[in-house]
């Protein structure tokens, strides 16, 4: 997922409706993959918020900061997307 993620951001920047089979790519490889790392659901939870899927996002940031609580970035992001969110 997260090779599948950085060819939508570099490929596709502005235009969302050409990442989506990216970011749908992206979804099924991490359902797919048996090892969840924080980087790796980073990536899904990025994928699954562009896809307007905020509930999996959720999940999927909060999981990441269960499996790093001390990773700046992991708290950062699903702090990040919960403001923009608002989802207080």
């Amino acid at each position: 997922p997260v090779v599948l993620l950085a060819a939508a951001n570099r490929l596709y920047p502005p235009r969302a409706d050409e990442r989506r089979p990216l970011l749908e790519a992206a979804v099924r490889a991490a359902d797919a993959a048996p090892a969840r790392t924080p980087d790796r659901l980073a990536a899904l939870a990025s994928a699954f918020a562009e896809l307007g899927q905020d509930d999996r996002a959720v999940a999927a940031w909060r999981e990441a900061v269960e499996l790093a609580p001390n990773r700046w970035d992991v708290r950062s992001g699903l702090a990040g997307f919960l403001e923009a969110a608002e989802r207080y």
